[in-house]
């Protein structure tokens, strides 16, 4: 079968900035202990066939095991709940999806920087301005 408006898989990184993580790109910034979902959404024509997210390699399967899949409206997404960020945490995840066009599979993936760092708060004192 061959399907004319058949497009190739894309992922992209679609987590959403909250009061305890920036997301610039691919790079997340997380306050420790912070909960947030990370989230991938794969696209293409046909709708690709799986997605995964793959957490670095010292952290513990139970985070890996928090990949919740959803095919939702011809998109894939992936939402990797993550809970009381530490340091461990930081790193490179990999988060990919495949689908197959025209009996050839075609792969995206997209790796994702987290940074964990301590809560910042910012205090105003009128002896530092100029």
């Amino acid at each position: 079968v061959i399907i004319r408006d058949a497009q190739p898989a894309t992922v992209a990184h679609t987590t959403q900035s909250t009061t305890d993580i920036t997301v610039n790109g691919n790079t997340i910034h997380s306050v420790r202990g912070a909960n947030f979902t990370m989230q991938c959404t794969g696209s293409g024509t046909p709708t690709p066939s799986d997605i995964t997210i793959d957490v670095p390699d010292d952290l513990s399967s139970s985070v890996a095991s928090s990949l919740i899949k959803v095919n939702k409206e011809g998109k894939y997404i992936g939402n990797l709940l993550i809970d009381k960020v530490t340091e461990e945490y930081a790193g490179d995840y990999k988060c990919c999806t495949y689908n197959f066009v025209n009996s050839e599979r075609y792969e995206s993936c997209v790796t994702i920087a987290l940074a964990v760092e301590e809560k910042v708060t910012v205090t105003q004192n009128s002896a530092d301005t100029d």
